[in-house]
């Protein structure tokens, strides 16, 4: 009776199968990223905000509609949320939750490299109150098995290109909320034990609110290791990141770089996933 219990208890510990991580996989294209002129990015930049403005009455309206198409999106509506990516190319993956949400915005831009925070962004997305995930739908150099030496000069890297729907889509949602908040997910190879680095990068956030995150992560992921302020890791300080440059003045923006002990230990555990999804919450208010 007891291995029962255990058994039973560890199963409802353990996630459910993501439907959204499934449709951000079924979306990878592995194709260039084709730059967006500067009519377009105004065009996508105005489409988000006004998409994410209107998911909160829980319905998208046909104009909506008709203007995705225009930008070579295509949006369905399953449920609860809002899907729009590209049909032929590797925009990206923008998933809107309709109805009440929290104004915070997770994104994964490098899904297929920082193995895991595509999953993890994923369900936080499902199980929690936030109002939209972005993805990437390509892998961060193209295709992955490449050396240093191979990989492109200028990689499909989203967050680190600027003429991106990634990019006018992030600008579209501050403009859209006044309090909004964005939170990005990445990953490393842990070196001597840590867990994660918290920082936000270029972009000039409050002190309290990075100490607050990174106080309440280090709870959360006890037993990997420290979690860390970027200063001690300098590679990992996202100085360069595009949306962080971005949200410097109009928004939060938090980056947070996870080991991998740490991300599958999240990946794993529902238990911690809700932790976590209360945890960004708490920090964004």
């Amino acid at each position: 009776m007891m291995f029962l219990a255990l058994l039973i208890s560890q199963l409802l510990a353990q996630p459910s199968p993501s439907t959204v991580w499934e449709k951000v996989q079924n979306a990878r294209r592995d194709s260039p990223i084709e730059a967006l002129s500067m009519a377009d990015q105004h065009k996508s930049k105005a489409f988000f905000r006004d998409i994410l403005l209107e998911a909160q009455t829980g319905q998208i309206n046909q104009p909506l509609r008709t203007r995705a198409s225009a930008l070579g999106l295509h949006l369905r509506i399953e449920e609860d949320f809002a899907y729009l990516w590209e049909r032929t190319g590797s925009a990206g993956l923008y998933v809107v939750r309709l109805g009440p949400a929290e104004n915070i915005i997770l994104q994964a831009p490098h899904s297929f490299f920082d193995l895991g925070t595509g999953r993890l962004v994923s369900l936080l997305l499902e199980e929690g109150p936030f109002r939209a995930a972005f993805f990437n739908t390509t892998h961060r150099y193209g295709q992955a098995g490449l050396t240093p030496e191979e990989r492109p000069e200028t990689p499909p890297d989203l967050a680190h290109l600027a003429t991106t729907h990634f990019q006018a889509a992030t600008l579209g949602a501050s403009e859209a909320f006044t309090n909004l908040s964005v939170v990005q997910l990445h990953g490393f190879r842990s070196r001597e034990g840590e867990s994660a680095v918290v920082t936000s990068g270029s972009a000039l956030q409050p002190a309290g609110y990075l100490a607050s995150f990174r106080t309440g992560l280090s709870d959360l992921l006890d037993g990997i290791g420290p979690v860390l302020n970027a200063k001690h890791r300098p590679e990992l300080a996202a100085k360069r990141n595009a949306q962080g440059r971005l949200l410097s003045s109009r928004s939060l923006f938090l980056h947070v770089e996870l080991s991998k002990p740490a991300r599958d230990k999240l990946n794993a555990n529902a238990t911690l996933l809700e932790d976590l999804s209360k945890l960004i919450v708490e920090t964004c208010q």
